[in-house]
C-alpha cells in the first residue's frame, strides 16, 4: 500500500489522547501544526518521519514537532497510546514557550526521534496517559486545566528520560549558539535549507556558525 501526502493546517487549541489497538486505521504521511507522541506498548508498527521509515517495536516512543511530515501504519497485535496537542493548548506564557522549545525529543535534528521506555518507567507514564484520557472524557469545566498540568508533567518526565544530547559538552556561548541554531532548523528546515539562512539572524557569519558546530559536535 502506498502512502499519500496530505496537508492539514489546524490552528485551534486542542488535545487528543487515545489508546491504540490492532483495529486502528493507518495514518498517511501529513504535515500538521501540532506536537505528537506515539507510544507503542505492544506489537509492531511502521512509523514514517520526514519520509524516513522506522520499524517500531514494543516500548518504543516516537515524537514529532509541528510541520514535520509524519505517519504510521500498524502491524499485528498493536497496542499503545497516541497523543497530540496544539501549541496554543499548552501556551500559558513564556514558561510554556520555553518548555516547548527546549524539549530535546521534539527538536531532534541529529538524534533519533525515538527512545525505548524501560519497564520501571512504563507504569508511571501510562498512568498519566490514562488520566489524560479520563479528563478528556470528563464534563468538568476544570478538566482542561488538569489536562494542561498532566501534559506538562508528562513532557518533563520524558525529557528527563530522553538521552542527553549535550552530555559532556560544557555550557558556553558556543553551545548556546549551536542550541539556538538546532532549534531554528528543527522548526524551519522545510523552508530554509542553507546555513546562511540562519547565521545572519543569530548575529554570526555562516563560516563562524559552521566552525562552531563542527568544534562542538565533530560534524558539519
Amino acid at each position: 500500500m502506498g502512502y499519500r501526502l496530505e496537508n492539514s493546517h489546524q490552528r485551534m487549541s486542542s488535545i487528543l489522547v487515545k489508546r491504540l489497538s490492532s483495529t486502528e486505521r493507518d495514518s498517511s504521511p501529513a504535515q500538521a501544526d501540532d506536537f505528537h507522541l506515539l507510544w507503542i506498548t505492544g506489537g509492531e508498527a511502521e512509523v514514517i518521519i520526514d519520509f524516513e521509515t522506522y520499524q517500531a517495536s514494543a516500548d518504543t516512543m516516537y515524537f514529532w514537532s509541528p510541520h514535520r511530515v509524519r505517519g504510521w501504519r500498524h502491524g499485528q497485535d498493536l497496542s499503545g497510546w497516541e497523543l497530540s496537542f496544539s501549541v496554543d493548548f499548552l501556551d500559558g506564557g513564556p514558561a510554556d514557550q520555553r518548555l516547548l522549545r527546549t524539549l530535546g525529543y521534539f527538536h531532534s535534528i541529529d538524534r533519533q526521534p525515538e527512545f525505548k521506555v524501560l519497564s520501571l518507567q512504563k507504569n508511571s507514564i501510562e498512568e498519566i496517559f490514562v488520566q489524560l484520557q479520563q479528563e478528556a472524557q470528563s464534563s468538568n469545566f476544570l478538566s482542561t486545566v488538569v489536562q494542561q498540568s498532566l501534559l506538562r508533567i508528562l513532557l518533563v518526565m520524558l525529557e528527563r528520560l530522553y538521552p542527553d544530547f549535550w552530555a559532556g559538552v560544557p555550557a558556553s556561548a558556543a553551545r548556546r549558539l549551536v542550541e539556538e541554531y538546532c532549534l531554528m532548523v528543527s522548526e524551519e528546515f522545510l523552508d530554509h535549507k542553507h546555513v546562511s539562512d540562519y547565521a545572519g539572524r543569530l548575529g554570526v557569519t555562516p563560516d563562524h556558525l559552521s566552525a562552531t558546530f563542527h568544534k562542538l559536535l565533530n560534524y558539519s
